[in-house]
């Protein structure tokens, strides 16, 4: 079984939904496999012999030896559906899909049985088709209502197509007639994905709870992880992971789990231990996502990731990766999308959101230069802001040939300015009676970019009683704003 390689797709900068996968590859762990009835033919001692002898090298890892064992004997009594059943699963575990599918369809021809659609099942599943596999494990329940083995593969399909509510019924049946660490994860994964953090957590501890039949205990314990980070709690985010990769040997999981602990270091702004933690593993900073009809709606992202700081938000709608379109493809294929290009490449993604198309970039994996490398890649999307907050004259009252004060309070954005810093050029001139008395000469003022900023100017007041008007004029490159002000000088 490979859990961790499939929950790694959801996870990594996946990782709302990132959350939680078990075990893909099994699924007989949860209960015994179902019987599949076996021929009573005078061929029966033979073929029963070579399917015996067969299944004794596939549990000795020997698939290879089993596989014309299985073949002989479909071969010798072609209406043997075991055997057919048989030569499946050895086909199946030697990665040729196509023909194990064959095999159980022609099994499940002579005798439908829960044991052939559980095959059928497995083979859909590694291509991706939940749809199809789904359908399969609602026949499964009618076939055996009482058995929890059938709901919980259609709670997990479920959940890969991202049913949630659906997936809890079937998950929250499948636990009630047989509680186990296997259908508790998944549980766990299905709340994840519906932003019910708080439950996925209870069913995430309940599976690390009981015996572990499945391996799922790291991954119990990266979706607490998770949980936890949705929830704010950085802390235990970090606690957790640790907890997880301690308690694997595996290299590949440890891997992932490293790359989850460096994006939550990251949204702490540590982006040195997370290039350090990161190594290898590519990441754009997603959380979560599922596939929509115009492509792949995001869900969590993680603060500080690339996704954020290209300025990505939970609920756009990505359209096209790297000059890919989403549309059709499942979030599986997209979490491995990112693996395609090299540790630092910038990747141009085309989004919706409320109806508008926009464009960004972002950057594959983490380095400590990320968020400069980020900004400046999309500096041509975002064009200088500037916007005045305020203009105000102190004091409110004032007197003819005295002193008073202007301040202004504005906002600057220059992304383009790899200082952090806006140079604003400002301004301003006093009327009266529509007739300009004073211009006062242009001054560059730098401001922290995107941040308020205030200036204060100290004036004489003319020493003629009446009405006067002061404008504002502030520019940032091309962006010009003004502000008027009225004010009334008394003797």
């Amino acid at each position: 079984m490979r859990p961790i390689q499939a929950m790694a797709r959801r996870f990594r900068a996946n990782l709302a939904s990132s959350c939680l996968l078990a075990c893909v590859a099994s699924i007989g762990c949860l209960l015994a496999a179902p019987v599949v009835s076996q021929p009573t033919t005078d061929s029966a001692s033979s073929s029963s012999a070579l399917i015996a002898r067969g299944q004794q090298l596939m549990e000795q890892g020997n698939t290879e030896e089993a596989l014309p064992l299985f073949q002989q004997a479909a071969a010798a009594d072609p209406r043997d559906g075991y055997a057919l059943n048989q030569l499946g699963q050895a086909l199946f575990r030697l990665g040729r899909a196509d023909e194990a599918l064959n095999a159980f369809e022609r099994s499940q021809a002579i005798q439908e049985t829960p044991m052939n659609h559980l095959g059928i099942i497995q083979v859909f599943e590694s291509k991706g088709e939940n749809e199809k596999a789904l359908q399969h494990g609602r026949r499964w329940t009618e076939l055996e209502p009482a058995n929890p083995t059938g709901h919980a593969v259609v709670g997990r399909n479920l959940c890969e197509l991202s049913r949630w509510d659906e997936a809890i019924t079937a998950l929250t049946r499948a636990n009630s007639l047989q509680d186990s660490a296997w259908g508790q994860l998944w549980l766990g994964y299905a709340y994840a994905g519906k932003k019910d953090y708080p439950r996925a957590l209870a069913a995430y501890e309940r599976s690390l709870s009981m015996p572990d039949d499945c391996n799922c205990a790291t991954a119990a314990r990266q979706g607490i992880a998770l949980g936890n980070y949705a929830l704010g709690n950085q802390d235990a985010a970090i606690e957790w992971l640790d907890k997880a990769s301690a308690g694997t040997a595996d290299p590949r999981e440890k891997q992932s789990l490293s790359g989850l602990r460096a994006l939550v270091m990251l949204s702490r702004g540590d982006y040195r231990q997370s290039a350090v933690d990161l190594g290898d593993l590519h990441q754009i900073g997603v959380l979560n996502a599922q596939p929509v009809d115009q492509g792949m709606q995001l869900g969590v992202l993680y603060a500080g990731g690339s996704a954020d700081l290209a300025g990505l938000r939970s609920g756009d709608v990505l359209v096209e990766f790297d000059g890919k379109p989403l549309r059709g493809v499942t979030a599986r294929e997209f979490y491995q999308w990112p693996e395609q290009t090299a540790i630092g490449d910038i990747v141009t993604v085309r989004l919706l959101r409320d109806g508008t198309t926009l464009t960004r970039r972002v950057v594959v994996g983490v380095t400590p230069d990320l968020a400069e490398r980020t900004v400046r890649a999309n500096a041509e999307f975002d064009p200088p802001a500037l916007r005045i907050a305020a203009v105000k004259i102190t004091p409110q009252t004032v007197s003819a040939g005295k002193p008073f004060s202007l301040e202004v309070a504005y906002t600057a954005t220059d992304s383009a300015a790899g200082s952090g810093k806006a140079a604003v050029t400002m301004s301003f001139s006093i009327l009266s009676g529509g007739s300009v008395l004073l211009v006062v000469p242009e001054e560059t003022v730098e401001s922290t970019s995107g941040q308020p900023w205030k200036i204060t100017k100290p004036l004489t007041a003319a020493s003629t009683p009446g009405a006067y008007l002061i404008r504002v004029r502030l520019a940032l490159g091309a962006t010009v704003v003004s502000r008027d002000v009225e004010f009334e000088i008394t003797r």
